[in-house]
């Protein structure tokens, strides 16, 4: 496995820190209740909004931390950050999308 680090510079971020309890629900629980889950009638939402390219939400995994979900996104606005070259030595542009 290869980590990376990118660099990320996109404008219409929705942040969605401070509304970390109304996704707290797992997806499948309510799928399972015959409902629609919050996530995805949010992101049916989003399809339509341009501007909104990115979200910042809580991370699952880690408490405290966030995570940015790319949306849509233009070529450049996310970038391989390999400041040295050594994934470049060794990959080529193959990490390059």
């Amino acid at each position: 496995m290869t980590l990376c680090s990118y660099h990320v510079d996109i404008n219409g971020v929705l942040d969605l820190r401070m509304f970390y309890q109304e996704f707290s629900t797992g997806w499948r629980l309510e799928l399972l209740k015959k409902q629609q889950p919050l996530g995805w009638e949010l992101y049916q939402a989003l399809e339509q909004r341009h501007d909104v390219k990115a979200l910042l939400v809580p991370s699952y995994q880690m408490a405290g931390e966030y995570n940015l979900v790319a949306l849509k996104w233009d070529q450049g606005d996310i970038t391989l950050y390999d400041p040295d070259g050594r994934l470049a030595a060794i990959y080529g542009k193959q990490l390059v999308t």
